[in-house]
């Protein structure tokens, strides 16, 4: 009966669950192992208890699943990089007169900033986004000039004095954003210092003082009138 007990007592010294022994190993296939009227079994290294005794043929059969692993996210551009047009500090690709945010149009990742340089070329030209800006609304923005935009409105027309920047938060991503810089169309001084710009480019000032003039008649203001 005492030797009983102490096996008893050894069998829950050594046993974790309910089948296999977890503080006795085993190296191979064939070597048992004797405690309290049960024959533990080694398990082959190719068995989910790999080296473990235990006592049901199907724990040394049974399958483990193995863990999802998620895919890689693709990589992204360079940390510095630059066009005719810009210089990048960060993972904002360009595209020679654009530059988009990480992945676009696919979703942009958590805290990537950009800071992005302007070239003589940019200078002075316009800024405008393409078609699908989206970014978390009053968390990740893009800043040209000061003026920070995010969620569905992007810049449009801003002529491009300096540096501008961009910086996704820690949460939530979208699809983000391109932003392209175009010429500003000539303007033509005309008389009273008036100016030409009606949506397309004045070539001289003969034209540029034809629509003025035009444009005065259709409204009834005299020449030379204030």
């Amino acid at each position: 009966m005492r030797r009983s007990s102490l096996a008893t007592a050894l069998l829950w010294l050594v046993q974790t669950d309910a089948s296999c022994l977890t503080s006795v190993a085993c190296n191979g296939a064939g070597q048992t192992w004797q405690l309290a009227g049960i024959t533990y079994s080694c398990c082959s290294n190719t068995a989910a208890n790999s080296g473990k005794f235990c006592s049901s043929a199907s724990d040394c059969t049974a399958a483990t699943a193995s863990p999802t692993t998620p895919s890689p996210p693709p990589p992204l551009p360079p940390a510095s990089q630059a066009s005719a047009y810009f210089t990048v500090v960060g993972p904002c690709p360009t595209d020679g007169a654009c530059v988009r945010s990480p992945h676009y149009p696919s979703d942009y990742g958590n805290s990537q900033p950009c800071t992005i340089t302007l070239t003589r070329l940019a200078v002075g030209q316009l800024l405008s986004a393409t078609a699908g800006f989206n970014t978390e609304s009053g968390c990740d923005k893009l800043t040209v000039n000061g003026v920070a935009y995010s969620g569905t409105t992007g810049p449009s027309g801003v002529v491009l004095a300096s540096a501008f920047t961009w910086l996704s938060s820690v949460s939530t991503t979208d699809t983000g954003w391109k932003v392209c810089t175009a010429p500003l169309r000539n303007l033509v001084l005309a008389e009273d210092g008036e100016t030409c710009a009606a949506g397309t480019e004045i070539t001289s000032l003969a034209v540029c003082s034809a629509a003025i003039a035009a444009a005065n008649a259709a409204i009834g203001k005299q020449p030379g009138e204030l």
